[in-house]
């Protein structure tokens, strides 16, 4: 997970602590982007008095991919003044304007790296986000995007955890 986080203080001293990790590239047929930070996400928040800590670590969902076009529409035109008139010009003290039809098209590709949550720390226990792979979304790329397969948590006593409740998720 990458660095450069930025650290907030409620009024009431709670402290949020956020690190950079997502980021996005844009590129495209005339553009090509450094890789920029595109989102912050939560590292841990301290209670006022510092007794109380939530820690998050995250893991990797890989790379998504999408696709933007751009197109645009209109007329180029063309002015050609004539002045006397002469030989490559048959015309006598007029201007000559043509509209000529034109358009483009730009095609971009954004591509996201983010993170989702691994686990959640607390006093007493952690949850624990357990990823799988997803077949719907960049079929193609060996960096696919995954999917929440199940939350679990669980307690911490005596040096071990215990499970208290997996909530399963079903996609169709």
């Amino acid at each position: 997970v990458a660095s450069g986080g930025i650290t907030m203080i409620t009024p009431e001293g709670i402290l949020y602590d956020f690190i950079g990790n997502e980021t996005t590239t844009l590129t495209g047929s005339m553009v090509k982007n450094a890789p920029y930070i595109s989102g912050y996400y939560i590292n841990s928040i301290r209670s006022a008095n510092g007794t109380d800590t939530i820690n998050y670590t995250y893991q990797s969902d890989g790379k998504f991919q999408s696709f933007l076009n751009s197109v645009s529409q209109g007329y180029k035109t063309t002015t050609i003044t004539c002045i006397g008139g002469n030989s490559n010009c048959n015309c006598r003290n007029s201007i000559k304007t043509s509209f000529i039809p034109e358009s483009s098209t730009t095609m971009f590709m954004q591509t996201v790296t983010s993170h989702k949550p691994q686990y959640i720390y607390f006093n007493g226990g952690r949850i624990t986000f357990n990823l799988s792979s997803r077949e719907d979304v960049n079929p193609d790329n060996s960096n696919k995007t995954k999917k929440l397969e199940n939350i679990v948590v669980e307690s911490y006593e005596n040096g071990r955890y215990d499970v208290i409740r997996v909530f399963q998720f079903y996609y169709s």
